[in-house]
């Protein structure tokens, strides 16, 4: 299940939920503006899936699903907050029905990766001339990719069944040109992500006892393996690495690319976190939690300015287990 925060007017926050359990699935957009009491104010049924995958650019939240005919849901969060009356459709490429998750970077360049389309690499389209109807200007498909990230016109993709990621120049996406390529830890890259100066990368291999890893890609050319991070619970993967966060009860941030530190969550009873983003500007996060709900956390930080255990102020349940609307 994919997860994506959203701050409006500095005061409002949303979080836009992708359902799996349940029958319909779909798309949840939940108001986290008391963290405590999160509420549903709109959903957009979608086909049964085992995942779903969440991010928002500018005022629109896309998501994909690995239901067949899912394609990729396209909510227009522009009226938030004032009106929960939100516009929402399907987009259908005739080349794919299926995919596992997307990217868009800064300049509204959106890429899908894992569709169902030759080797299931990355397959770009501009959202700027329409954002409820990407125009696809290109591909990258030398190999599967699970997910990656962009930023400038470069792609870091990460190819999980072959146990490395690529750093592609995709400043003409209908001729990308591979610089660079990294074996990580375990050999099964399954995501990666950019720190703000752009010379790190931090990825995550989806293995027990496996390992967050850093790299210097400031040269993509000649990319540095920098050091390995261990949750001190090594029985479950990593899933997710991002500035903040990874799977399992453990979250990871990167905060020098040299010393990366973690933090467990205190509640061992929720097992797994399969999305996690940032409410800026209040010093929250919110997770998802395999489909079935919305976790809010405070983020706790010492005089210094260093961020302590995370803790739970609220969750929302968003499974539909039972018949129509109800919440299990």
């Amino acid at each position: 299940m994919g997860i994506y925060g959203r701050v409006r007017e500095r005061i409002r926050h949303h979080g836009v939920n992708g359902n799996n359990d349940g029958d319909p699935g779909g798309v949840s957009i939940v108001d986290l503006s008391d963290p405590t009491n999160p509420q549903e104010v709109f959903f957009h049924p979608g086909p049964t899936s085992i995942w779903r995958e969440v991010k928002v650019w500018e005022d629109h939240a896309y998501i994909t699903t690995e239901a067949n005919g899912g394609g990729i849901t396209i909510v227009d969060l522009s009226p938030l907050p004032q009106s929960t009356a939100l516009t929402a459709t399907v987009f259908f490429d005739p080349a794919w029905e299926t995919s596992h998750a997307l990217f868009i970077d800064e300049n509204g360049r959106l890429f899908i990766f894992g569709a169902g389309e030759g080797n299931g690499g990355a397959i770009m389209y501009d959202l700027a001339q329409d954002p409820m109807a990407p125009v696809r200007v290109g591909e990258y498909d030398p190999l599967y990719i699970h997910d990656g990230y962009a930023r400038g016109d470069t792609l870091y993709a990460g190819h999980i069944l072959n146990g490395f990621f690529s750093i592609v120049d995709v400043s003409d996406p209908a001729a990308p040109v591979l610089l660079g390529t990294q074996i990580t830890p375990n050999a099964f890259t399954h995501n990666v992500w950019l720190d703000d100066s752009g010379d790190h990368l931090f990825t995550t291999d989806e293995r027990t006892n496996a390992y967050v890893g850093s790299y210097d890609v400031s040269d993509p050319g000649d990319i540095q393996f920098l050091d390995k991070l261990q949750s001190d619970f090594p029985a479950r993967a990593p899933f997710r690495t991002t500035p903040i966060g990874c799977r399992a009860s453990t979250w990871c941030r990167a905060t020098t690319p040299t010393g990366l530190r973690y933090m467990t969550f205190p509640d061992r009873t929720i097992w797994s976190r399969w999305g996690i983003s940032t409410l800026h500007p209040r010093q929250e996060e919110v997770s998802s939690v395999r489909g079935v709900c919305i976790h809010t956390s405070a983020r706790d930080t010492d005089h210094f300015g260093h961020r302590r255990r995370p803790v739970r102020v609220g969750s929302y349940i968003c499974a539909r287990l039972l018949v129509g609307r109800e919440r299990a």
